[in-house]
C-alpha cells in the first residue's frame, strides 16, 4: 500500500481544488469554537457512556480541522493526536495549543504504526470521499492503526 505524508507548506488564499478551498475557508471564517458545544454534544456523551474517556487512552481524530476536539480531549487528560489535510484549521490548533500532536496529512494514508491508537475518531470527514476505494482506503488505515481492542467511532450528518 501506497503512502502519502504531506508535509506542511505556508498556507495559500485558494487551491482552485473545491474541497479543499471550503475547508480554508470554513477555519478562516470561525477560527474560535464553543467548547460547551463539544461537552454539550451526543458524541461526547457517547463517550462518556461507554466509558471510552478513561485517561490514558491514545486518541486518534482523523480529521481534527480546527481542534474541536483536541482542545477537549487533552483537558481531559486524553493522550490525543490529530490529523487533517488542511493546514489552515492545523495553524489554528497550532495558536492554541503549540505543543499539540498534529500533522496534516490523509486518513487514507496515515502516518501511524500498527496498533497506535485504543480509539480513532472521524466526525463528519468520510462523507466527503467521492469514491468508495477512498472510504475502503481511509476504513482499512483505521483498522491497521487501531489496537486490537480499539474503537473507530465514526459520525456523519443526516439531513433529513
Amino acid at each position: 500500500m501506497r503512502r502519502k505524508v504531506y508535509n506542511p507548506k505556508p498556507p495559500v488564499e485558494t487551491t482552485g481544488r473545491i474541497d479543499v478551498d471550503l475547508w480554508v475557508h470554513e477555519y478562516e471564517s470561525n477560527p474560535e469554537f464553543d467548547l460547551k458545544s463539544v461537552y454539550e454534544s451526543e458524541e461526547w456523551q457517547i463517550l462518556e457512556d461507554f466509558g471510552l474517556l478513561a485517561s490514558g487512552k491514545i486518541i486518534l481524530e482523523a480529521g481534527c480541522g480546527c481542534g474541536k476536539w483536541i482542545k477537549p480531549l487533552y483537558d481531559k487528560g486524553e493522550l490525543i493526536y490529530g490529523i487533517d489535510f488542511c493546514l489552515t484549521g492545523l495553524n489554528i490548533v497550532r495558536r492554541k495549543m503549540p505543543d499539540a500532536a498534529i500533522v496534516q496529512g490523509d486518513v487514507k494514508y496515515l502516518p501511524y504504526g500498527n496498533k497506535r491508537f485504543d480509539i480513532i475518531l472521524s466526525w463528519g470527514v468520510i462523507e466527503h470521499f467521492f469514491e468508495a476505494k477512498d472510504i475502503s482506503l481511509a476504513l482499512h488505515e483505521a483498522h491497521r492503526c487501531l489496537t486490537n481492542q480499539g474503537y473507530l467511532l465514526i459520525w456523519v450528518p443526516y439531513l433529513s
